[in-house]
């Protein structure tokens, strides 16, 4: 360490008191107290360390965890326990606790084992963790230091609203990265991003009535100045999510409505009266061909009464609406939400905090017919995964995902589950890129194998040999058998080894000369044949080593050995 770190002259044989600390951001000495080869790093740097002790790691991290802060507050707490001291802008010595057993005698005993036990204590787990989190820190400072309140979301998430023009929502398996589940979640997408929705209860809301705006509808002013009325279709009556009642009758001639106040009243009549002149001038026009309708748009599954159709709002808010109960008129809060057509009334409104969501931009979405099921792929790597409910719903989403301009569609017939033996070949029709292109008729070769066990069979000299089983299946060439020794596996092991670098082919399982016919043996060597062709497979996948593979899985036809010389052949012989 000192040789390394230290300032030594080896020609007078001088040393300068002090190590320099190495040159990086942030440089931390984690030790356990009776690790034998654990030492000190800040008494060597300044001797006047010596009796200053080190910070002991489970006071900090309890002091950080038993107060309900923020993330915020824990860091200034974090700064103060690890502030500067003695010329040093933050500690570097860091003690850990001892467990009880490792005091007293037993002190010796544990010695070694304390050298090995760093990342397994959960206290250096969040030393780590509050260390990584020092971007988030830096930025922080940024925005106190400038007094700008702090952003509530990340730059990359736009949050989800009643005003967010959604194009189609569905109910889907979505499948998580994490444990490999599927649960069941609301989907929606947008032309920009997709969107999770796991909390049915929160995201549903039971509608009372929904009218259709039409030439007839208007807004009116009502007893007040904070009332107004809506006065929809003389021939039409509200669309109700529930039996007939006498409040429904009393309602379909007129809804009155009572704002907090004037300018919000005046607002909501004004934005019904200008949708309701949009609506009339849209109508009279011809209506798009490629516009899909909002009411055909939702495949969710919901309970009776529920809904989650206001999305795509022009304006929502809360109002008071008058209701004939008996005798007397009550007022009762009620979610108003003004659409394109429509005009809805709501008994609550959703929480729409909780929502997952996958940015569409530049993606790619693998799209697998028969088993309903959609991939969407980004640039860097990431994926999500959905398996819609039925033929409908696959048809829907295809044709909302082929309008998007910023995703490529690659359309499938068959699945074969993206499993560790399960590659994607692709052809010289199928290769893309994720800038523009024709989105129609790219496919792709699904190739996945599988050793189902052995066989044991005689030769041309009768001589037993053991054929291993592979089960190749291909979106090209169907489902078949195939048959290998070990030594041909041997054969397609050597050469590999000509293409590639050894450490990027994965090790060849080895054999033993005696009691080969072993069943348990044979059981344990078509497990490592098994993993060593799956890694093969992706390895050779889209690489000049490609046609070998095929050939070896019999997808492609023998290449034609080249004629050796009589001498090659004696010499082989040998």
């Amino acid at each position: 360490m000192i040789l390394a770190r230290g300032d030594l002259n080896i020609d007078d044989g001088e040393f300068t008191p002090g190590i320099k600390i190495p040159k990086c951001r942030r440089y931390f000495n984690v030790y356990h107290p009776i690790d034998p080869i654990a030492y000190r790093i800040e008494p060597l740097i300044k001797q006047e360390m010596h009796d200053k002790e080190p910070v002991q790691l489970m006071q900090v991290m309890r002091t950080l965890l038993l107060k309900d802060q923020t993330f915020g507050q824990l860091q200034e707490a974090w700064e103060g326990l690890t502030g500067p001291v003695h010329g040093f802008q933050y500690r570097h010595d860091y003690v850990m606790r001892r467990r009880k057993r490792e005091q007293g005698m037993m002190e010796v005993a544990f010695a070694a084992a304390s050298h090995s036990s760093y990342w397994m204590s959960d206290d250096v787990v969040l030393f780590t963790i509050m260390q990584l989190c020092q971007p988030v820190v830096d930025t922080l400072h940024r925005y106190m230091s400038a007094r700008v309140p702090l952003p509530k979301l990340m730059r990359s998430i736009v949050e989800l609203t009643p005003h967010t023009k959604v194009l189609l929502s569905a109910t889907a398996l979505v499948r998580d990265r994490c444990t490999g589940l599927s649960r069941e979640q609301i989907v929606l997408i947008d032309k920009d991003r997709l969107y999770f929705l796991s909390r049915l209860s929160e995201v549903a809301c039971r509608r009372k009535w929904r009218i259709k705006l039409t030439a007839t509808t208007k807004a009116v002013y009502g007893e007040d100045s904070f009332m107004m009325k809506i006065v929809p279709c003389e021939a039409a009556a509200a669309e109700t999510d529930g039996p007939p009642t006498s409040n429904n009758v009393t309602q379909s001639a007129v809804f009155t409505f009572k704002a907090p106040s004037t300018p919000v009243r005046n607002a909501w009549m004004e934005a019904i009266n200008q949708t309701v002149v949009k609506v009339v001038s849209t109508f009279e026009d011809e209506q798009p061909a490629d516009k899909m309708p909002r009411d055909t748009a939702n495949l969710v599954d919901l309970p009776t009464g529920k809904s989650i159709d206001y999305f795509n709002a022009i304006k929502a808010g809360f109002l008071k609406e008058k209701t004939a109960n008996g005798w007397y008129d009550s007022w009762n809060d009620r979610w108003l939400v003004l659409q394109e057509d429509h005009l809805s009334c709501y008994e609550n409104s959703p929480r729409l905090d909780f929502v997952g969501q996958f940015p569409l931009h530049k993606t790619k979405a693998f799209c697998f017919e028969r088993e309903y099921l959609i991939r969407v792929v980004a640039r860097r790597g990431s994926s999500c995964e959905m398996r819609v409910q039925n033929q409908e719903s696959f048809n829907r989403w295809v044709e909302v995902l082929e309008r998007i301009p910023t995703v490529e569609i690659f359309r499938h017939e068959d699945l074969l589950e993206n499993s560790p033996s399960s590659v994607l070949i692709m052809t010289e029709s199928s290769r893309g890129n994720f800038g523009a292109g024709s989105k129609a008729g790219k496919t792709g070769e699904w190739l996945q194998t599988k050793i189902e066990g052995h066989q044991i069979k005689l030769d041309e000299n009768d001589q037993e040999y053991v054929a291993f089983v592979i089960q190749v299946a291909s979106s090209a060439a169907g489902t078949s058998i195939v048959q290998r020794r070990y030594s041909e596996f041997a054969k397609l092991h050597r050469q590999l080894r000509k293409m590639f670098q050894h450490e990027q082919i994965p090790a060849l399982p080895s054999t033993r000369m005696w009691n080969k016919f072993e069943p348990n043996y044979l059981k344990q060597k078509a497990i490592g044949l098994h993993g060593y062709l799956n890694e093969v497979c992706k390895r050779c996948a889209n690489t000049r080593a490609q046609p070998l593979l095929l050939e070896f899985l019999e997808l492609a036809p023998p290449t034609p050995e080249p004629k050796t010389s009589p001498k090659e052949e004696k010499a082989d012989n040998n």
